[in-house]
């Protein structure tokens, strides 16, 4: 950096410490500044490729969310008209007893 300083000032060019900074670190192949050597800069389409992804990331997992709560609100109904079947298959079995009781009781007989 000193070497630079000294030679563009010989040259009579004015330059800055950030300036020769700027020289030092842009000259050093795959090196970027405040990352370090053999990092590489995400292009803009890599960025947008990632923003678009995580979009859809989020997006899909309100959707599952979603999901999962109208397969739950589902199954409740489902548990609650299994529980009404079986308390009609109860009742329809009270009601055909009841009614060999009223056939035994009367002879069976059903002409008028």
């Amino acid at each position: 950096m000193r070497t630079i300083l000294v030679e563009e000032t010989e040259k009579g060019i004015e330059v800055n410490g950030r300036q020769i900074l700027k020289k030092v670190l842009n000259s050093k192949y795959s090196y970027i500044r405040g990352l370090g050597y053999g990092v590489k800069p995400i292009s803009s389409k890599e960025l947008e490729l990632k923003s678009t992804l995580e979009a859809e990331n989020v997006e899909n997992e309100k959707r599952t969310q979603e999901l999962v709560l109208q397969l739950q609100s589902q199954n409740a109904k489902i548990l609650d008209q299994n529980a009404t079947i079986n308390e009609l298959k109860e009742n329809q079995n009270v009601l055909q007893a009841q009614i060999q009781q009223l056939l035994q009781r009367f002879g069976g007989n059903t002409s008028a």
